[in-house]
């Protein structure tokens, strides 16, 4: 890693993953826990602006989001993106990177 990498830190959908939907208190712990980490990733973000890119949850884009709770998207294990959904992903990471580096 050179001074001139950017790491990027992703959001993680936790609460969107099939495998947790209507499992009480699994999900809201999850969705807790998961909030916290990204918050830490939005505050290093904050911190060292040019090298670390946060890339926030993808409720920022409404398209995505209500694609992704689609089961066409998630693996069988319901917690892992399928093919399709790490490329829908992907974009929405892709983007999050492409205005951090504008």
């Amino acid at each position: 890693c050179g001074a001139e990498t950017t790491v990027v830190l992703p959001a993680l959908p936790l609460h969107l993953a099939p495998v947790f939907s209507g499992q009480w208190p699994l999900l809201p712990l999850l969705s807790s826990f998961a909030g916290l980490w990204d918050e830490q990733k939005k505050r290093l973000s904050e911190r060292e602006p040019p090298r670390i890119c946060f890339v926030r949850s993808v409720e920022a884009d409404s398209d995505l989001a209500a694609q992704n709770v689609e089961a066409a998207y998630w693996a069988d294990d319901g917690i892992h993106p399928n093919d399709a959904g790490y490329k829908l992903w992907g974009e929405h990471i892709g983007r999050g990177v492409m205005r951090h580096l504008e």
